[in-house]
């Protein structure tokens, strides 16, 4: 017994842990762990899937099935004019754990996964975290360099220039983040698989949007990225006391293209700490903090491409079919028009849905006149009122009233920033 049990240990010191998961020009690709330990859970990869259950940590290498990590390499990745798709199914995911898809500068293996992220004990290193998040809340960051460290100074340093819907009870335009995102929200229902569409432009700027069942939740993008201080408990109600997101920088975008012409890794991990409320305060209020162990996350679909360099997609491209296939402006305006806001001439500009009952009651002042001397006129008055309603915020007709406390003219999901 004792013997077989030292066969084993030594086969885990020599080889990499982990699951099969060929990709494009790497069949023998896999997802190898490298969680020191013994209290550490497990992964998994099938079937074009792949996912963790407990505390865990993995990267995807190029050939699973060399010795050691002297002789791995990591798959090596420059997301510039390139597009990330994927389906995740995070309902496993309970308060207080951390799901987290991410990619970090390329360091050489060996002797272990030379792991390595923004925190200073890992090495200060640049990081992009498209997730972290759980079934109460969703956080995207970039963290281009230690630069300034914890000083909110707009750039992204460890603090990182972040957006999160959860963290708050709303958005900096009135928007209920719950009704947002969340077990049974109206845009994203996380008790349900949800699709992630991460681009990355040539100039280094990420955006980030959410998508389920035809709703779209956009979420990070270069001007409602920031970097700031968290927002005084006392004021986490008031929505006008939220800071103003500062965006991401010429500077920071180029430090985004430098780092990518150097590659960078993938890295799937989840974690846990006895305070998580910089990613889920909110969200996971009144509920318990979750136990890792029976925590489990499933990706699907994953795939990596050039962006497209317009909104359309050819019928005959091998692509992920996802619900929302257009450029990240065209998404955001979408969801302005979903909102209640019309569009008008002059592109990006919008008219608010509150502007529109003073002029629908001046129409209808216009039109009763009318009726006072043509009776006969007064169909027009009830088409009009027929015709009234507004579909908002990708919530079902009926729903609308009830998601929107105010009518921003555009969906704001930067409620706060990174631990």
């Amino acid at each position: 017994m004792q013997a077989a049990t030292m066969v084993v240990l030594l086969g885990y010191a020599l080889g990499l842990e982990g699951s099969y998961f060929g990709i494009a020009n790497h069949p023998k690709a896999g997802w190898a762990t490298d969680m020191p330990g013994f209290d550490h859970g497990w992964s998994w990869a099938k079937n074009g899937a792949f996912g963790i259950q407990g505390k865990q940590r993995m990267y995807l290498m190029e050939d699973l099935s060399v010795n050691d990590w002297w002789g791995s390499k990591y798959v090596f990745y420059n997301l510039l004019g390139k597009t990330v798709t994927f389906t995740v199914d995070i309902s496993g995911v309970p308060c207080g754990v951390a799901a987290c898809l991410y990619f970090v500068a390329i360091w050489n293996p060996g002797p272990g996964s030379q792991y390595c992220d923004i925190q200073p004990n890992f090495g200060g290193c640049f990081e992009m975290d498209l997730m972290e998040a759980n079934s109460h809340a969703y956080e995207a960051s970039l963290h281009t360099d230690l630069g300034s460290r914890t000083a909110f100074d707009g750039t992204c340093n460890m603090n990182g220039c972040s957006v999160n819907v959860g963290r708050y009870p709303f958005t900096r335009s009135g928007l209920k983040t719950g009704e947002l995102y969340g077990p049974g929200a109206k845009v994203i229902d996380t008790r349900k698989p949800f699709q992630v569409k991460a681009s990355v432009s040539k100039d280094g700027y990420m955006t980030i949007v959410l998508s389920q069942e035809g709703r779209t939740l956009p979420h990070f993008n270069q001007t409602e990225a920031g970097n700031f201080p968290g927002i005084w408990s006392g004021d986490s109600w008031k929505p006008e006391k939220y800071p103003k997101p500062g965006g991401i920088s010429k500077a920071e975008a180029a430090k985004v293209v430098t780092a990518m012409h150097k590659g960078v890794r993938l890295v799937a991990s989840t974690w846990t700490t006895d305070d998580t409320s910089w990613l889920d305060g909110t969200g996971c209020s009144g509920q318990p903090h979750g136990n890792i162990w029976d925590a489990k996350i499933s990706i699907s679909g994953w795939q990596v491409q050039d962006t497209p360099s317009t909104p359309a997609v050819k019928a005959d491209a091998a692509v992920e079919t996802t619900t929302s296939d257009a450029n990240a402006e065209d998404v955001q305006q979408k969801f302005a028009e979903d909102q209640g806001a019309t569009a008008v001439a002059a592109k990006g500009m919008t008219m608010p849905f509150s502007i529109l009952p003073w002029a629908l009651a001046a129409l209808v002042g216009f039109v009763m006149l009318r009726v006072i001397r043509k009776p006969a006129s007064g169909s027009i008055v009830t088409q009009l009122f027929s015709r009234s309603g507004q579909r908002t915020a990708c919530a079902s007709t009926e729903d609308a009233e009830e998601l929107l406390d105010s009518a921003p003219t555009m969906i704001d999901c930067n409620v706060g920033n990174e631990k």
